[in-house]
């Protein structure tokens, strides 16, 4: 059936509704699968004009378990919420992934990131950015553990390859503040630092 307002649709249909089938609107989406009360409801795919795909469950909405396919490769696959993925898995075409919980389509709560370059990240986030308490170990063997704010480690502890460990406040990843360093030869220096050198 096609409307005056340039929506076409197809399928089967029950009391004057479709049921199953497509749905193309003007804009260009095309849905496929099935309908309950002339809105997308329950299983289906959407293709997008830009060359976006979703596979999965709907209330209108992408809603429940489902999989979306961005034209530049990305790939979100999960649990959906009146459109938004709110739990799940992120992947990026260069191998960078995110697993965990989403807000407004940023990572936001609890999460697990691995970069392609070896490096891992579990913890806190808020905005898209390693937020609250967390973890990351990086490719080269140095861990931070501690309090991020902003994608930045502000408070906690850093260990290097080497076996150095500092413990306590920290600028850009760097000891500033205060703080304590053991070096893995045994010696302990503590006070104040700047910039990574003990100033006091």
């Amino acid at each position: 059936m096609a409307y005056a307002d340039g929506r076409v649709e197809e399928g089967q249909w029950e009391n004057d509704m479709l049921v199953s089938g497509k749905a193309i609107s003007p804009s260009g989406h095309i849905y496929e699968g099935t309908f309950s009360g002339g809105v997308r409801w329950g299983k289906g795919k959407c293709t997008w004009p830009e060359g976006h795909e979703y596979v999965g469950e709907w209330r209108e909405k992408r809603h429940g378990k489902g999989t979306m396919t961005y034209s530049d490769g990305r790939v979100e696959e999960g649990t959906w919420s009146n459109g938004n993925l709110v739990k799940g898995t992120s992947k990026l075409p260069n191998g960078h992934v995110y697993q965990g919980e989403f807000r407004g389509g940023k990572r936001w709560g609890q999460g697990k990131c691995l970069w392609p370059e070896g490096h891992v990240y579990e913890g806190q986030w808020a905005e898209g950015l390693r937020h609250g308490r967390g973890k990351m170990r990086y490719a080269d063997g140095e861990v931070e553990e501690g309090e991020w704010k902003k994608d930045k480690i502000c408070r906690g502890s850093v260990k290097n390859a080497k076996g150095d460990l500092y413990e306590g406040e920290l600028r850009d990843g760097i000891p500033h503040g205060k703080g304590r360093m053991r070096y893995a030869g045994g010696n302990v220096v503590e006070g104040d630092w700047a910039g990574g050198v003990l100033i006091t």
